[in-house]
């Protein structure tokens, strides 16, 4: 394996981390919360789109600024956007990591196959280990959970199994 000395950018990725770190210490100290995208996710789903079997349904409407997870999640969704729009204004825009092949022109319709099963097998995943990789892999480790251990090997042996077969077999990478 070689790195890409180019792209390397250890200084954003220290500046990431932390701010991802001091975020979920936050939320886990102000509001008692796991910074955990799927279950935030979920949580919000279940107010929003209540089940019949739900405790949540006799709850008042969710509104934009009366809950905290909708906030997050905005923050979440407009920062790569942020990101970009700070790139463009200083007039270096950021390098794609996606992968390109101009000889074949279904490509793009192969990469979007493959973000698609994998975003499925991604959210099935987190819904089997009861978490995420931000719940577990951030959070859960910080606190020492055995649970959030066993869930984070599983993420990564699954993750390196992936580009193994992606890219030494199939060739995709």
């Amino acid at each position: 394996m070689t790195v890409d000395w180019i792209n390397f950018m250890p200084i954003q990725a220290l500046i990431g981390g932390l701010l991802i770190g001091s975020s979920a210490g936050l939320l886990l100290v102000i509001n008692g919360q796991i910074a955990g995208i799927s279950g935030i996710t979920s949580r919000l789903l279940e107010k929003v789109i209540p089940h019949k079997s739900s405790s949540n349904a006799a709850e008042a409407p969710v509104s934009l600024f009366s809950n905290w997870r909708i906030l997050f999640l905005l923050g979440l969704l407009s920062a790569p956007l942020l990101y970009s729009l700070t790139f463009q204004l200083m007039g270096s825009p950021p390098t794609s990591s996606l992968p390109t092949n101009p000889a074949s022109e279904n490509m793009n319709l192969v990469y979007f196959g493959l973000l698609a099963g994998g975003s499925f097998l991604t959210g099935f995943g987190a819904r089997l280990a009861n978490g995420c990789t931000s719940g577990h892999g951030v959070c859960g480790l910080a606190r020492l959970s055995k649970r959030s251990f066993v869930a984070v090997g599983c993420f990564v042996s699954s993750a390196i199994a992936t580009f193994y077969v992606a890219h030494y077999l199939l060739h995709w990478i």
